[in-house]
C-alpha cells in the first residue's frame, strides 16, 4: 500500500499564484505514482485545487453542522467542492481556539455522516514519560472517539502529532525509537489495521527514515511545505533509491 503524504499549508499562502509555486514540485509524476499525495490549503483555495489531477485535497477543519454560524464551514460545503478529507483535532485548534476533544468528537461525527474521511490528530501537549504519554493518548482518543463504532474507526486516518514536536512550537522532533513506540501503542489501542500517520517537524532531514523505519503509514508536513525549494528536496529524497 502506498504511503500517504499530506502537505498542511495552514494559513498560507496569500494567493493562488503562490499556491501554484508550492504545487510545482509536488506535481512530479513519479512522486504522485509512488505516494498518495494530499494538499491541505486554506478554505478559499479548495475549489481550485480540487481540479489538480492525482493530488487530493484535504480541508484544515470543519464545523459540526450547517446554520447561522458566522465564519464556519460545514462538511457538506467541503463535499460540494470535491474535497473528501478533513483535519480534525489539530493541536493549534486546541491551543489557539480553545477546542477540546469533545468538540473534536462532534466534528468527527458530522464529517463521517457527510462521508468525509477525517484525519484525527492526537498527541501530548508536552513531553512526558512513557506511561504519562500513554495515558494522555488514551484520554484524547477515548473522548474524541466516544460513540463511534468500528466501521467509523476504519474510515478514520489517525495522526500522532505531539504538540511539543511541531516546528512552530517547541520543535523537538522525536527519535525513530520514540515514534515507533507511540505508533505501536496507538495501533494496540485502535486496532492493528488502524492507519496511523506521524506529524511533528517532518522535513527533508528525517522524512525518509520516518517513512521507512517507524512503521507509520505516512506523514503530515507543516512548515516545510511552504518553501518550494524544500518541497523539491523532499520529493527528491522520497524518490531516491538506496
Amino acid at each position: 500500500m502506498k504511503k500517504l503524504i499530506f502537505f498542511n499549508w495552514k494559513c498560507h499562502p496569500e494567493n493562488l499564484f503562490q499556491a501554484d509555486r508550492l504545487l510545482a514540485y509536488i506535481r512530479n509524476k513519479e512522486f504522485l505514482k509512488e505516494f498518495e499525495v494530499f494538499v491541505c490549503p486554506p478554505f478559499v483555495f479548495l475549489e481550485r485545487l480540487s481540479q489538480e489531477p492525482l493530488i487530493k485535497t484535504c480541508a484544515q477543519d470543519c464545523f459540526w453542522q450547517e446554520g447561522p454560524f458566522t465564519g464556519e464551514v460545514s462538511p457538506l460545503m467541503l463535499k460540494s467542492v470535491k474535497c473528501d478529507y478533513v483535519i480534525l483535532g489539530h493541536s493549534e485548534r486546541k491551543r489557539l481556539f480553545g477546542e477540546d476533544e469533545k468538540t473534536t468528537n462532534r466534528k468527527l461525527k458530522a464529517a463521517l455522516a457527510a462521508k468525509l474521511r477525517p484525519l484525527l490528530f492526537f498527541g501530548e501537549e508536552e513531553k512526558l514519560a512513557i506511561e504519562g504519554a500513554r495515558q494522555e493518548i488514551l484520554r484524547q482518543l477515548r473522548i474524541s472517539l466516544a460513540g463511534l463504532d468500528k466501521k467509523a474507526l476504519s474510515k478514520t486516518i489517525f495522526v500522532y502529532e505531539p504538540a511539543f514536536a511541531i516546528s512552530t512550537q517547541a520543535g523537538q522532533p522525536l527519535t525513530l525509537k520514540e515514534i515507533e513506540e507511540k505508533i505501536r501503542f496507538s495501533r494496540k489501542t485502535l486496532g492493528e489495521k488502524a492507519m496511523v500517520l506521524y506529524g511533528g517537524s517532518v522535513d527533508e532531514s528525517n522524512i525518509k527514515e520516518y517513512l521507512e523505519k517507524t512503521g507509520i503509514d505516512g506523514v503530515v508536513i507543516g512548515q516545510t511545505s511552504l518553501d518550494p525549494k524544500r518541497i523539491k528536496k523532499i520529493v527528491e529524497i522520497c524518490l531516491k533509491r538506496d
